[in-house]
């Protein structure tokens, strides 16, 4: 049982400077230096809280000729001030109250000091689609999108034409650890602290390729631990190869401990993961935590922070790989779980 769980907590500088170590950093990364990328950034956001609310129309028609897809998606969907085509006095009206709105006008500020200086963001998206052409040479980079929604949605990709996809990604949700999200997480869940955690600028390009990396990764259509678990894993998987030099921590979205814990305790997760028979359960009841957010993982001792089956599944995908080395990323992707499962011949790692 899991109450014999040992605990690895032994914290030392390589560990603490090496968070990397599973994901081999330095080993087997491809070259990716003459692959030309720069990702075109159209800072939605900019526009739209530079308009001068004196004229607020001619602003307005301005602002939706030069961003006609994302326009509508914007005030239709992530704000909700537009309903179907139609532009009138009211859509106006509510719009200049948005823009004039203290606390939404406070919130914008805050997000312009943070990301006013955009070029470092840049570079690393440029870096993270330079390896994303690497693995799918045959797609075109999207057009990203920054903006604000007060806290509404974090990122969502959408088709600009029948060539290329946009992606939008909410600054107000990477705001730091220092930005009081717990306030807002008093009465709301989606604001606890196990999940603003990794709402910072350091997460900006891992955040801004989770909506391409979901639709990439098809949904499982097995409700076993295994197929949830596996389906996570993949997505991990290719957060970490788009990303080869970012630390685990952000990969995982875990804290530094929690990365440190679940690292050390490879062997003790996995043998509680067999010997409960936990891989083909389908109660979600039972295996909810260990595949979506949640503070910690049930049956496991509290360090444990929640997710833990997701972890697993990118240690076995990442043990599936190396011994298949012809297998591509898109048939990786299309794989089935227990193919990958199977010949993986996945044996946890003891800490030494």
């Amino acid at each position: 049982m899991y109450q014999k769980f040992l605990f690895a907590l032994i914290i030392s500088f390589f560990i603490f400077f090496g968070q990397s170590c599973f994901f081999d950093k330095g080993k087997n990364i491809p070259d990716v230096s003459n692959i030309e990328v720069n990702v075109e950034t159209k800072d939605f956001n900019q526009r739209l809280f530079s308009i001068d609310t004196n004229d607020i129309q001619k602003e307005i028609s301005e602002l939706q000729n030069d961003f006609p897809t994302f326009f509508d998606i914007y005030f239709t969907n992530v704000v909700r001030m537009k309903q179907g085509q139609a532009i009138d006095e009211i859509f106006y009206k509510q719009i200049k109250a948005y823009l004039t709105d203290p606390y939404v006008q406070k919130l914008a500020d805050t997000t312009n000091i943070v990301y006013g200086n955009f070029s470092k963001y840049q570079k690393e998206l440029n870096q993270a689609f330079r390896f994303y052409q690497y693995y799918f040479p045959e797609k075109k980079v999207p057009i990203v999108y920054p903006f604000i929604s007060v806290f509404n949605l974090a990122s969502f990709i959408f088709p600009i034409d029948e060539q290329q996809d946009g992606i939008g990604i909410g600054l107000d949700m990477l705001l730091g650890n220092d930005y009081p999200y717990w306030k807002l997480g008093v009465q709301n869940p989606a604001f606890s602290n196990y999940i603003t955690r990794s709402w910072t600028p350091e997460h900006f390009a891992k955040k801004t390729l989770d909506p391409l990396i979901d639709d990439l990764v098809p949904i499982p259509e097995g409700d076993r631990l295994l197929d949830l678990m596996m389906y996570n894993g993949k997505k991990m998987y290719l957060s970490s190869i788009f990303l080869p030099h970012t630390p685990d921590s952000i990969i995982l979205e875990y804290s530094t401990i929690q990365t440190e814990w679940v690292n050390n305790n490879e062997v003790q997760m996995w043998d509680h993961f067999i010997k409960e028979k936990l891989l083909y359960e389908t109660s979600f009841s039972r295996t909810k935590k260990l595949v979506d957010q949640s503070p910690s993982s049930p049956g496991m001792p509290p360090e444990a922070p929640g997710r833990t089956a997701n972890y697993m599944a990118l240690r076995v995908i990442q043990a599936f790989m190396k011994k298949n080395e012809e297998v591509t990323v898109q048939e990786l992707i299309d794989m089935d779980p227990q193919e990958i499962l199977d010949k993986a011949k996945f044996k946890a790692r003891r800490v030494r």
